[in-house]
């Protein structure tokens, strides 16, 4: 194996996927408002389409975990996130009152990987699974403020729309960098 390869495998690799997805569900759901506001929505509607974005996103972490444990990680992150990507293609540019669902279900297929890939997290220092959740966490948000910081340095040079739309593509990065992720099941059955 070449030098370097087990530490990126380890660590590289997840920290890739947490910061590409921080681009597309945090980045994302931190300009809901400010996109809905430039379509003349009441702030009550902005507040409502971002709730249920978030709202799906944690639902669905629940009900990925469960299919994760049933079926592997690496299948279920890879595909929830890809398509939350096709749906945020769709999200920004949507019109009506079908916003409302498309914005719940593309928050529930970008945010249903997180209680997933926290359990990877915790995998790298088993014997120290809290300071890995802090890790992770810590490393996700301060990548979805970066991301924030971007889009908007961004969206005020191209647009909001394109920009958000172009979180699709972080998305669909970060499915295809999940396939590369360590399988759980050959270690499941290794232990048992």
């Amino acid at each position: 194996r070449p030098a370097g390869q087990g530490s990126w495998n380890a660590v590289g690799l997840p920290g890739a996927v947490f910061a590409l997805r921080a681009w597309a569900f945090i980045g994302t759901a931190s300009f809901l408002p400010l996109l809905f506001e430039l379509r003349g929505w009441s702030s009550t509607r902005q507040g409502l389409v971002t709730g249920l974005f978030w709202f799906g996103g944690g639902v669905a972490g629940v009900v990925a975990g469960a299919a994760a444990d049933r079926w592997s990680r690496r299948p279920v992150v890879a595909l929830t996130t890809l398509s939350g990507a096709l749906l945020l293609w769709r999200l920004p540019i949507a019109e009506g009152d079908w916003v409302l669902p498309l914005a719940m279900a593309c928050g529930a297929l970008l945010g249903a990987p997180h209680s997933v890939l926290m359990v990877m997290a915790q995998s790298l220092l088993p014997v120290r699974r809290g300071l890995a959740s802090g890790l992770a966490l810590g490393f996700l948000f301060a990548s979805g403020a970066l991301a924030s910081w971007a889009i908007g340095l961004l969206a005020d040079r191209f647009g909001l729309v394109p920009v958000l739309q172009a979180g699709a593509l972080s998305a669909a990065a970060a499915a295809a960098f999940s396939l590369l992720l360590p399988s759980s099941r050959s270690s499941e059955t290794a232990e048992a």
